[in-house]
């Protein structure tokens, strides 16, 4: 299919869904972080995983959803996934800077109690580790 055919809500999940399970045999873990750019910490780093038996329309990049429906799919994303949240403080990103502290956080997402889901993982910027096993959600900070 073309990337200029316009697909449904429904389609584009199904599509996403079809990626991610010829990525690998069992399920996957996306990995991602938020404060990199601020001066001051934390980096919040969370790790998701997701049934690929369930679909969720409308899921998509966050920065191209509006506020009201990154709530919405919040509340459908929270019900089925397993994830973990990693805060770094900002002390640990100045003593072994802001690269590191995402290596870190993301390290430690993947391997923190989450999912049996758990499986492989991806992460954003090129950062790669391996996921472990997972039972709940978690938040850590260092």
């Amino acid at each position: 299919m073309s990337d200029n055919v316009k697909l449904t809500p429904f389609e584009k999940v199904m599509r996403l869904i079809q990626f991610d399970k010829d990525l690998c045999d069992g399920a996957l873990c996306g990995v991602d972080e938020a404060g990199r750019g601020p001066l001051a910490g934390p980096v919040s780093v969370c790790a998701c995983s997701m049934p690929l038996d369930a679909p969720i329309v409308g899921i998509d990049d966050s920065k191209k959803l509006s506020e009201k429906k990154r709530e919405a799919l919040y509340e459908q994303i929270v019900e089925i996934a397993d994830y973990c949240v990693v805060l770094i403080d900002r002390e640990t990103i100045d003593s072994i800077n802001i690269l590191q502290a995402t290596k870190l956080g993301m390290s430690r997402a993947v391997r923190l109690p989450c999912s049996p889901y758990w499986g492989s993982s991806l992460m954003t910027n090129s950062l790669s580790t391996t996921a472990k096993p997972f039972s709940s959600p978690v938040i850590s900070e260092t």
